[in-house]
């Protein structure tokens, strides 16, 4: 179950409009589609994006239904000497794409992601990063 949540929070991240040829989110664009779960490729291009699923609960009713409710970690890099606006900007873009949005989880019948907290830029060496979680929750009724 952990894979389709975390399939479900990258199919989010990289939606476009279904065109041929595609018309991305902004959030997708801003990262130059650089977006990876857990962690980036050595001799990465910058900006990029990396996303973690943290820990999930489920919770099982008599009904049948089953509902997991998950921590989502979504991290944005760039090069330090593009400044704070710029990562803050890109930052922006995802929380507008992620919070307050419905999901597509396989095996789920409905699936949701908001947004918990944001994060605020620190500068890490060569790098400057800024770090958002969100909650998601997925609910099957069999």
């Amino acid at each position: 179950m952990t894979v389709e949540l975390m399939k479900a929070v990258y199919g989010r991240l990289v939606s476009n409009d279904g065109a041929s040829p595609p018309d991305y989110n902004d959030f997708y664009d801003a990262v130059g589609g650089r977006v990876y779960a857990l962690e980036g490729p050595a001799n990465a291009t910058f900006p990029l994006c990396i996303y973690n699923l943290q820990g999930i609960d489920t919770n099982r009713f008599f009904d049948g239904r089953v509902q997991q409710i998950g921590s989502i970690s979504v991290a944005i890099f760039n090069k330090a000497e593009s400044g704070p606006d710029s990562i803050v900007d890109i930052e922006k873009l995802l929380f507008e794409h992620m919070d307050e949005e419905s999901l597509v989880v396989a095996n789920h019948d409905r699936g949701f992601v908001r947004g918990v907290t944001r994060g605020v830029p620190q500068i890490d060496d060569e790098l400057i990063q800024i770090e958002s979680t969100f909650q998601i929750v997925a609910t099957s009724t069999s």
